[in-house]
């Protein structure tokens, strides 16, 4: 096993995603992880520190490795890894140095830790360095290591689930009295927590295991007593309960209660953005969730590529048609973004390109996402912008050119909150919003790692009765959506005798009265209904009251949008990334516009225009200046997509008063 197994625990693939610098150790290490697993030996060599080295005794006896020795040998111990235990590992900085660790190492089987490690770091005047790796077969003191049950007689329990009549797929604990993980036939006994590490069938939650398993499953149990908990996402009451395992065989017959039932009022919901699932155990996944659509993206990461190998250009169905994975694909460059395809009868290549962090050291910058979005939309596909706000370099530029179908408003966090170069993902939805170009909002998880729960942030569509595939996609095509970590929102106009909904025109002048409201199983702070990006109203919720409503009459003399938002300072355990959200991710909702078109104007805001303007501009600079490309051709027609770009914003800017 590579050195890469060694430090897979603090690859954080968000942090991969952004090549613009480290300035931490963490992005440092997760930088130099990315570069060992995509072959960039150019790259590796250029964050190790000239006096790097490699020390340490295990398995093999005692070994040290140079710099050079390290970059010609990558096998320190030459032994397999099977996992990596991470919730050990603790950052110290001092100055100008710092460690990473301890790592624990697991060999064999994974039943028995060997070998800890540390990464040391150092700065220098170009950045954070990795100045060595140590290791050895010593556990550190404060470190527990799982110890296997005893030997006992083992009995076959029979677990069945149902909820409203209906056997259902579920995600489930199983904690003897002194806290050991029992799990159910066929589930790993420890699940690994590192990125792209044996990811699916199985999540850490709060330090919890979880395995998913179909509405009927066996386990082999010691007698005693045990705690169950038992989730299906976010539309079902939690169960937890106490059993008693009694010699022989026995069955337990248990029931989730549904607290919404969304298809029922004609929403489907959806996770835009997976990663390393295959079909199969996504499948498993979004069913234990009770997620109705789950997208894969095939992607590349340097000289990697994933799941490409399970695209089939179709659906994958449960046998109910309650739940479809499809296999679609994640474009990736370092600076123009990365774009969600779904809907895809072909995969589109390159897939990633560009320098490291995406493509490979040295690599060409072309084509533009815009040239890759037009490919897709001739396949009848469907193109978002992934993750606001990370690289939002061709953002304002596809957006205002019509080359995207909707943006990733929520992943891994608040998305109010400034995340990158100081950018919020509300600050640049809004900005798009307030420059008069419809955007439907989407929301996904990027699950990389058993840390992430698929569905956890997920996209509600309004599809009717359509269950298809194809009827939620043209549901997020007319912006007919809102995203949540939890709470399940709803907004109506009325004006006169017309009611319109999320995704809808209004085009008459006049008094309107909104309706808006949120339902959650975990109450929220306040519910918000947002302007033209800004609160005009809001109810707090003092008494922590699960469902909210509010009324609100205003005229409509001019254009704008309208919009609702459910918002709450509680922190959920299912996307809990270690470098990004380790706290978990916040309990809340944001739903896509209801536009304001009175008379067929477009309302527009200067600020926001000269924000997405200088936005594109940059793009036309990079392009013009920086780009890598192979001939002079794709320089030109680059530079003059993004001085398109500049000029439909300059236009727009002379007609807003």
């Amino acid at each position: 096993m590579r050195v890469l197994c060694l430090l897979l625990l603090i690859a954080a693939s968000a942090l991969a995603h952004d090549s613009s610098g480290p300035h931490h150790p963490e992005q440092v290490a997760s930088i130099f992880v990315s570069a060992l697993l995509s072959g960039y030996s150019d790259e590796v060599e250029a964050l190790i520190d000239p006096d790097f080295t490699v020390a340490g005794g295990g398995f093999t006896g005692p070994i040290t490795l140079n710099k050079h020795q390290f970059l010609q040998s990558v096998l320190p111990t030459g032994v397999e890894i099977s996992g990596i235990r991470q919730q050990h590992a603790r950052l110290q900085q001092q100055g100008d140095k710092a460690r990473l660790g301890p790592l624990i190492i697991y060999l064999g089987d994974g039943d028995m830790a060997v070998l800890a490690m540390s990464l040391d770091l150092v700065r220098r005047e170009q950045g954070w360095k990795i100045a060595g790796l140590n290791y050895s077969s010593t556990m550190p003191d404060d470190v527990i290591l799982p110890v296997p049950p005893s030997p006992q007689p083992h009995y076959a329990v029979t677990f069945r689930v149902q909820s409203e009549g209906q056997s259902v797929a579920s995600r489930i604990s199983l904690q003897d009295q002194n806290g050991t993980s029992w799990v159910p036939e066929g589930r790993r006994r420890t699940v690994p927590t590192g990125w792209r590490q044996d990811v699916g069938a199985g999540v850490v939650i709060a330090g919890r295991q979880y395995s998913y398993v179909p509405g009927e499953f066996s386990a082999q149990l010691p007698a005693g007593q045990y705690h169950l908990r038992l989730e299906r996402g976010m539309e079902y009451v939690p169960l937890e309960t106490v059993i008693q395992v009694q010699a022989g065989s026995q069955q337990f017959d248990l029931q989730l209660q549904r607290w919404v039932n969304m298809n029922t009022r004609g929403w489907r919901s959806g996770d835009t953005h997976i990663h390393f699932l295959d079909p199969t155990t996504a499948l498993l996944e979004a069913s234990g969730e009770g997620l109705n659509v789950a997208n894969v993206l095939a992607t590349q990461w340097g000289s990697l590529r994933t799941n490409a190998e399970h695209f089939t250009g179709v659906p994958h169905l449960s046998l109910n048609g309650e739940h479809q994975v499809f296999v679609n694909e994640e474009l990736r460059h370092g600076f123009l973004g990365h774009a969600v395809l779904l809907n895809l009868k072909r995969l589109v290549y390159p897939m990633s390109w560009g320098g490291p962090g995406e493509g490979v050291p040295g690599g060409y910058d072309f084509p533009l996402i815009a040239m890759q979005s037009d490919v897709v939309r001739a396949q009848g596909g469907f193109v978002a912008a992934a993750h606001l706000p990370l690289h939002p370099g061709e953002l304002a530029a596809d957006a205002v050119l019509g080359k995207l179908d909707a943006v990733e408003l929520m992943v891994w966090g608040n998305p109010f909150a400034p995340y990158h170069k100081g950018y919020s993902a509300s600050q640049l939805y809004y900005a798009l919003l307030n420059a008069g170009i419809p955007m439907p909002a989407v929301a996904g998880t990027d699950k990389m790692m058993n840390l992430q729960t698929v569905g956890s942030v997920r996209t509600y569509a309004r599809a009717g009765d359509d269950k298809s595939y194809q009827g939620w996609i043209d549901s997020v095509r007319a912006g007919k959506t809102f995203v949540t970590t939890g709470p399940m929102l709803d907004l109506n106009v009325t004006q006169g005798i017309q009611i319109l909904g999320i995704g809808d025109t209004l085009t008459q002048t006049g008094e309107i009265l909104i309706d808006a409201r949120v339902e959650s199983f975990l109450p929220v702070d306040s519910l918000e209904l947002i302007h033209n990006g800004r609160v005009i109203t809001s109810m707090q919720n003092p008494g922590k009251e699960r469902m909210l409503s509010l009324k609100h009459r205003m005229d409509v003399e001019q254009g704008g949008w309208i919009a609702v938002r459910a918002l709450s300072s509680k922190r959920l355990p299912y996307q809990t990334w270690q470098t990004l959200t380790p706290e978990g991710i916040e309990l809340m909702a944001h739903s896509s516009p209801i536009y304001l078109k009175p008379g067929g104007t477009v309302w527009r805001e200067k600020k926001s225009l000269k924000l997405l303007r200088k936005m594109a501009d940059k793009g036309f600079a990079w392009s013009r200046d920086k780009a890598n490309v192979r001939l002079p051709t794709e320089r030109e027609s680059m530079t003059a997509f993004f001085k398109r770009a500049v000029s439909r914003y300059d236009v727009w800017l002379s007609e807003v008063q």
